[in-house]
């Protein structure tokens, strides 16, 4: 069996969480205060990659709804003083502004795209030794500016 991700347990979604965490009577991971944040669906019809789904059904601990219907949106981090989109076309937006954004193909390798869509992790990498998980050290926003031009 392909494991995906490199997760060392064959099971996914918040079964693979509760190998570690506790679950709630809801089904849902008894997260602590760094997991907490929002997710505001802004497109439907625009899909999101699977790693980003288990990121939010994982991170969002009172979602009611199944996460496989979730379309793309903005990511809320629980300080709220950062948010992100989710399941956008990154060469899409490079394209329309170029004053703003950077082309996929001068991107380190460390910021994935999935399916050329931003995705959790384009930012993020569970086996990273960076804080809160990023692909790649943010000190004077290094990460942010690799994509965003200020």
């Amino acid at each position: 069996e392909e494991r995906r991700y490199f997760l060392r347990r064959g099971v996914r979604g918040p079964f693979f969480c509760s190998s570690c965490h506790k679950v709630d009577k809801k089904g849902h991971v008894v997260l602590e205060k760094l997991h907490t944040g929002t997710y505001t669906e802004t497109d439907r019809a625009t899909s999101i990659d699977r790693m980003s789904l288990e990121c939010i059904e994982c991170h969002i601990a009172s979602l009611n709804v199944p996460t496989a219907s979730l379309g793309a949106g903005i990511w809320n981090h629980e300080s709220r003083e950062m948010n992100h989109p989710i399941g956008i076309y990154h060469e899409r937006i490079s394209a329309q502004k170029m004053r703003y954004y950077r082309p996929s193909s001068m991107l380190p390798k460390e910021i994935r795209l999935f399916n050329g869509k931003i995705g959790c992790g384009t930012c993020h990498n569970v086996y990273s030794k960076e804080p809160f998980m990023l692909v790649l050290n943010n000190f004077k926003s290094r990460l942010c500016l690799e994509c965003h031009i200020k």
